[in-house]
């Protein structure tokens, strides 16, 4: 990471928006914890007291265009982590080789985990953290919210590089049938 990260374009932001929101989802859902639920989730309301990132107030304008009630809207934390685990994905993707030896890893969600504690705990990124990565009960918000985006990330990976070879593999199989059948 020596170079500067990346920021997100505006619709990156609206994406990491969305799955920051669902990611806050799961986790409420999982450790059905009231303390996870106001870390995590963002009170409905219409002034967006709470955000600080203009990233953030477009993104949040831009979900509210589609929402009918279902999604949920991410905490300033919550947003924040997954921007900052997005430039991190992003900067490890464009980079051959180190996608080369992220991929030649046997535990890569534990070594995104890892890497975003090195990303996060410095000058730039280290008020991510302050007094939000545990619940009053206890649980790792930021190891959840981490594991969940890297696994997000991870299942559009590997549908962009199975896309790549579907012509081939379509191919194959309809050769395989015709011969079948003949």
């Amino acid at each position: 990471m020596g170079r500067k990260c990346s920021e997100p374009t505006s619709s990156d932001a609206n994406i990491i928006f969305y799955i920051s929101g669902a990611i806050a989802r799961s986790i409420v859902r999982a450790t059905k914890c009231n303390f996870c639920k106001e870390s995590l989730i963002s009170e409905d309301n219409p002034d967006h007291a709470e955000i600080e990132d203009p990233a953030q107030m477009e993104a949040a304008e831009f979900l509210n265009g589609f929402n009918r009630g279902g999604l949920l809207k991410p905490t300033n934390f919550t947003f924040m982590l997954a921007m900052h685990c997005g430039r991190v994905f992003e900067e490890l993707r464009s980079n051959a080789d180190l996608m080369a030896q992220f991929l030649s890893s046997s535990a890569q969600r534990s070594l995104f985990l890892k890497l975003m504690d090195r990303a996060t705990y410095n000058e730039r990124f280290i008020h991510l953290l302050f007094g939000a990565d545990l619940c009053s009960s206890g649980h790792n918000l930021k190891e959840q919210i981490i594991g969940r985006f890297f696994n997000c990330m991870a299942k559009n990976l590997t549908i962009k590089a199975n896309q790549k070879h579907e012509p081939q593999a379509k191919r194959r199989k309809i050769a395989t049938l015709s011969s079948a059948l003949h």
